[in-house]
């Protein structure tokens, strides 16, 4: 069984929003027949899901729910409102264009209805399903137009925590500390630090690669000077628990524009910046 899904009184689901927003992106061309430009995408305060265009440049805005959510209308419509006010140059969008909005759930409130119906945008329903073939065990990803009716079908991938072929269990890999470490922060926290979020080449590349359910939390306060004011945030991250505190800071340091005040144990290392640019502090517990 993939370990990207779960089961629970025999029903399949992902095992989290994040997973299902994963297998959708990889899979865009195939599911929708779209291009995606970028996943996490921040406007003002708004992060979108996935951003995508059709073939004649038609920007298509997707919002994934793993569960059932009443209010999804209301958030694509905030999503639509902050990219046409500002309209960011993202490779591939005519704004001149009509927009989509996509709203994929594994089912719909009475209410997304309703909200649906008193609203002049171009919105799509989407249900999915996860289902199994009972006699190979392959799960399959099935996608519904809610209105057409019409079906989308993908196999989801057998990713396993061990990447050992069997007779080989005496060979241990070499850890790649960097690209661990490179592959969560860009694949959760992309948008939070302003970092470019991973494609699908990307994603499909390393989705086999450093899963772990045991995870180390991290905590990283940013502060941006600017002339107006101080701006502050914090924001948690979680990394596998094999990740190393010194690899951290040194990934940190290399790809966070700023200073870094790093607290762990007994020591402390402070490296200034000067202000206009981010000063980040991270605390390991």
């Amino acid at each position: 069984m993939s370990t990207i899904i779960k089961t629970k009184e025999g029903n399949f689901k992902f095992k989290s929003e994040t997973e299902l927003e994963n297998f959708v992106f990889i899979h865009l061309d195939r599911l929708l027949n779209l291009s995606p430009i970028s996943r996490q995408y921040r406007i003002g305060t708004e992060i979108c899901d996935v951003l995508a265009t059709d073939n004649q440049g038609k920007l298509t805005i997707i919002e994934l729910k793993n569960t059932e959510d009443r209010y999804i209308v209301q958030q694509l419509t905030r999503y639509y409102h902050g990219l046409i006010e500002n309209k960011p140059r993202l490779n591939g969008i005519d704004y001149r264009k009509p927009v989509k909005l996509i709203a994929v759930a594994p089912s719909f409130h009475l209410h997304n209805f309703v909200d649906k119906i008193y609203t002049t945008l171009n919105f799509e329903f989407f249900t999915f399903d996860l289902t199994v073939n009972k006699i190979t065990g392959d799960v399959f990803f099935e996608l519904t137009n809610v209105s057409t009716k019409e079906k989308y079908v993908e196999q989801v991938p057998q990713i396993k925590h061990s990447r050992v072929i069997k007779g080989q269990e005496a060979i241990v890999a070499e850890v790649d500390y960097d690209e661990m470490i490179d592959y969560h922060m860009r694949l959760s926290y992309s948008a939070k630090l302003g970092l470019d979020p991973l494609s699908p080449e990307q994603l499909r590349e390393r989705q086999t690669k450093y899963r772990s359910k045991c995870t180390k939390e991290f905590k990283i306060n940013l502060e941006l000077m600017k002339k107006t004011g101080i701006i502050r945030k914090s924001v948690s991250i979680k990394l596998p628990s094999k990740v190393r505190i010194g690899d951290f800071y040194v990934w940190i340091a290399k790809n966070v524009t700023g200073g870094i005040e790093c607290r762990r144990a007994k020591n402390r290392t402070i490296s200034r910046t000067p202000s206009g640019v981010f000063n980040i502090r991270v605390w390991f517990y």
